[in-house]
């Protein structure tokens, strides 16, 4: 795969991440009151959509109005970043994520010649987004989850620290007996 790959998906995904479903002379999905308990979820890629998604939102927060976003919950988000992770060197080959796989999806999913520090890909590269300071201004909170047999277990963990470290209240719930699906 490489240049000449014409089937990879690259990150204009994320510009359709958080879009309109209706168009804007139809009535809201939701009344403002339901409205306000609105969260942004997302499991595995989904995990990676609703966090680019949170800061999408983030930004144009006051153009969603009467939507009201509480948070984001990102449950087992998956992220990568090219300086490997004791989780990821202890679980390399593991039975679901083998990093090899875990690699090729990225190598599919990046702008071509972009590596896995790329922001699509890595959420902590350079600090973090300073969108995510705009998420604490926002007092939203986020959770994010992740477990010990979760190859990527380490980089939610740091996700979930560099998000604190911008004033985001998060609440990280790892372990085993949190449920992957």
């Amino acid at each position: 795969m490489g240049e000449g790959s014409s089937f990879a998906v690259r990150p204009q995904l994320y510009s359709m991440t958080f879009a309109p479903s209706s168009p804007p002379e139809s009535p809201p999905l939701l009344s403002p009151s339901s409205a306000a308990l609105l969260r942004n979820i997302g499991c595995l890629q989904r995990g990676n959509i609703a966090y680019h998604a949170g800061l999408r939102a983030a930004a144009t927060v006051d153009d969603l109005e009467p939507l009201k976003l509480k948070g984001l919950i990102l449950h087992h988000p998956f992220f990568g970043g090219t300086e490997r992770t004791g989780s990821e060197m202890r679980l390399a080959n593991d039975k679901v994520l083998p990093v090899r796989l875990s690699d090729l999806m990225w190598e599919l999913g990046l702008p071509i010649g972009a590596d896995r520090d790329h922001e699509d890909s890595n959420p902590t590269v350079g600090g973090g987004s300073q969108l995510c300071d705009r998420i604490g201004t926002l007092r939203w909170k986020v959770m994010v989850t992740g477990c010990n047999g979760d190859p990527l277990i380490d980089r939610q963990i740091e996700l979930g620290k560099i998000l604190e470290e911008k004033g985001v209240q998060v609440v990280g719930k790892f372990g085993e007996e949190i449920i992957m699906g």
